[in-house]
């Protein structure tokens, strides 16, 4: 289950992916479609998260792997926010059920990030760095995290490195990870 919050609360998303062998079973052959996935906020603030297509939930799996995805209506997940304590239930269509509980982490901020020069979607679309040079990023402590973790997109690696016959992903996604609550500092590209 992954909560992500954003600057804008209306483009806050809850989504779920459920997935899993059973033994004895083809690897990723199992669905979900008949389980409920329901995340309840302290107050009570209760989201049902539906059914959805599962390129809703990943960008990239294995060409084989099946499972399902749910998705909070936008105008309830829209109603969370950092430092809210969350819970989970998850009634498997055979009644078998998962629990689990976690609190959104605290807000943070980017050192050296002036809003003001980012476009709608949040990007700044002139974030750009020569060949082989390094770029550190940090970023304020956030109440209540053990970790962090960071993600970058990058556009026009086909275009760019077509020409000379390599073959590249766009966009290429790439995941770093500071693991400690105290790590508010990582190093692209070297440490993704």
């Amino acid at each position: 289950v992954f909560v992500t919050l954003a600057e804008d609360s209306e483009d806050n998303v809850v989504r779920a992916f459920l997935h899993g062998t059973p033994a004895g079973a083809e690897s990723g052959s199992q669905t979900f479609d008949d389980a409920r996935v329901t995340v309840t906020r302290a107050d009570g603030l209760t989201l049902s998260l539906v059914v959805n297509r599962n390129e809703e939930c990943l960008r990239d799996h294995p060409k084989d792997a099946t499972g399902t995805c749910f998705l909070a209506e936008a105008a309830l997940a829209s109603s969370l926010q950092a430092g809210d304590a969350l819970e989970l239930e998850i009634v498997l269509g055979d009644g078998r059920t998962l629990f689990g509980a976690t609190r959104i982490p605290g807000s943070f901020q980017i050192d050296g990030l002036d809003p003001s020069g980012l476009d709608p979607s949040g990007l700044d679309p002139s974030c750009r760095i020569e060949p082989d040079e390094l770029m550190t990023i940090r970023w304020s402590r956030s109440a209540g995290a053990w970790a962090y973790v960071n993600e970058t997109s990058i556009r026009g690696l086909a275009d760019a490195l077509g020409p000379d016959g390599i073959d590249a992903r766009d966009p290429l996604h790439l995941f770093g990870l500071s693991i400690s609550a105290s790590d508010t500092t990582i190093v692209f590209p070297s440490e993704f």
